[in-house]
C-alpha cells in the first residue's frame, strides 16, 4: 500500500496535488487489486469508521484521476451498492463516498439497479439515482424504472430529496426516446396532474438566506419570511414562477423549478408515446385540468391574441406560461 503522506512530502517544485494525482495514475495492475482487496475487507466489517472513510477517499482518487476504466470485481460492486442503498451501513459520509466512487466507475452494467424493494431504504435512494443518471450506455435498462419513478412522483409521503432526484431521472428517461412506453394512460394522467400542481401551487414566500446575518439563536417561530419578487423587483402578486427571485427557496419552489426545467422534454417526448392520453380534452374533461399539454394550448391561444409584447406583464414567455396554467 502506498504512503500517501510520503507522496505529498516528496513533492518538490510541483504542486502537491499534481504530484499525488500522478502517483495515483501510476497505481495499476496488482497494486490496484490490493487496494480493492483492502476495500472489500473494510466494507465487510460491521463497524465502519475512519478507516473505511479513508480507503473510500483513496479509491475515489484512484478512479477519478485517470481517463482509463478501473475494473472492480462483481463482489465489490455489490458491496458498494449495499453501502449506498441499505440501512445501517454507517454514516452518511460513507454512503456519499461510495456513491461518488460508483459514479466514477460508470458506465458499467454491474451498477444498474432495477429493483428498489427492501432491504433498500427509501431515504438512501437519492444517493444511487445520480449514479444511474451517469449510465450513458445503459439507458435501455433504466426504462424499466419508469413505473417506479411515476409512483415516487405521484404518491404522497416521499421526501423532497427523493422527489427532486426522481424528477432528474424522469428528465433522462424523457430524453431517451422510448423509455416511457412502459407507462399506462392512467400513469401519464397522474404524472401530468402532479406536474401541473407543482407548477401552479408553489408558495409566494421564501425564507431569508442563511448568509443574510440573521442570528443563529433566533427561534423558529421568529424566522423571517420575505415575498418573492418579479424580475422588475416588485413583489409577486400572482404565482411563483421560474423567474421569481427569492432568498432561500422552499422545497415546493424547488419542485416548481425542476418541473419547469423538464417540461419541454416531457411535452415533446412523453406525449409522442403510443400510450399517452390525447392532449385534446374530452367533453367530460373540459373543466378538469389533467396535463401540462392543456396549459400549452392555452398559452398558444394567448400568444395568438397578443398585440403588444412590450407590456410589462407580458415581457416574459415564462411568466405568460405560468399565468395561463
Amino acid at each position: 500500500t502506498r504512503d500517501w503522506d510520503g507522496m505529498a512530502a516528496s513533492a518538490s517544485g510541483v504542486a502537491v496535488e499534481d504530484a499525488l494525482f500522478q502517483q495515483a495514475r501510476d497505481v495499476q495492475g496488482k497494486e490496484f487489486e490490493e487496494w480493492v482487496g483492502g476495500l472489500q475487507s473494510t466494507l465487510q466489517l460491521n463497524d465502519r469508521g475512519s478507516s473505511c472513510l479513508t480507503i473510500l477517499r483513496q479509491l475515489y482518487v484512484l478512479t477519478a484521476v485517470t481517463k482509463y476504466s478501473r475494473n472492480l470485481s462483481p463482489q465489490t460492486y455489490s458491496l458498494l451498492r449495499s453501502v449506498v442503498l441499505e440501512p445501517e451501513q454507517g454514516p452518511a459520509r460513507i454512503r456519499l463516498l461510495a456513491s461518488a466512487v460508483l459514479r466514477e466507475l460508470t458506465p458499467s452494467l454491474s451498477i444498474v439497479v432495477r429493483d428498489f424493494s427492501p432491504p433498500v431504504e427509501e431515504s438512501n435512494i437519492p444517493y444511487i439515482l445520480p449514479v444511474l443518471l451517469a449510465q450513458s450506455n445503459a439507458r435501455d435498462k433504466l426504462s424499466q424504472l419508469a413505473p417506479q419513478v411515476v409512483r415516487w412522483l405521484t404518491q404522497a409521503g416521499h421526501s423532497e430529496e427523493l422527489l427532486l432526484s426522481a424528477l432528474a431521472l424522469l428528465h433522462t428517461l424523457c430524453s431517451h426516446g422510448r423509455a416511457l412506453e412502459r407507462l399506462s394512460e392512467d400513469q401519464f394522467r397522474a404524472l401530468g396532474a402532479q406536474l401541473s400542481t407543482w407548477l401552479r401551487h408553489a408558495s409566494k414566500n421564501s425564507l431569508v438566506a442563511p448568509s443574510s446575518g440573521i442570528s443563529l439563536f433566533s427561534s423558529t417561530s421568529r424566522k423571517q419570511l420575505i415575498a418573492v419578487k418579479e424580475i422588475d423587483g416588485s413583489a409577486s402578486q400572482d404565482i411563483f414562477t421560474i423567474l421569481s427571485i427569492g432568498g432561500y427557496y422552499s422545497p415546493d419552489q424547488l419542485l416548481n423549478i425542476h418541473t419547469f426545467s423538464l417540461l419541454r422534454r416531457w411535452l415533446i417526448t412523453a406525449y409522442s408515446s403510443p400510450s399517452a392520453p390525447s392532449p385534446t380534452p374530452t367533453p367530460t374533461q373540459e373543466h378538469k385540468l389533467t396535463s401540462p399539454v392543456m396549459h400549452c394550448q392555452m398559452v398558444s391561444k394567448a400568444f395568438s391574441s397578443l398585440t403588444d409584447l412590450r407590456q410589462p406583464q407580458l415581457n416574459s414567455v415564462g411568466v405568460l406560461f405560468y399565468r395561463n396554467c
